[in-house]
């Protein structure tokens, strides 16, 4: 099953490989995040907020992740 899941925090485990700052934010997301990944034939895809205005995609840990801009103070 392929799951697209949009969220309004950045993981730490992407965060530096967008540039920014990993949120304080969201524990919940983190631990439902690690419980996902653990699930057999899950392919999962996350979009997650950056700064720039341009969509990255990187790999981590087997996970897709796409950012989306979110302008940030």
């Amino acid at each position: 099953m392929k799951v697209l899941w949009v969220c309004n925090v950045i993981f730490p485990e992407v965060s530096k490989y967008y540039g920014v700052k990993a949120s304080s934010g969201g524990g919940w997301q983190n631990g439902l995040l690690k419980a996902i990944k653990n699930q057999s034939g899950v392919e999962l895809s996350v979009c997650v907020p950056s700064n720039k205005k341009v969509v990255e995609r990187k790999k981590v840990e087997n996970i897709d992740y796409y950012s989306y801009y979110q302008k940030t103070n």
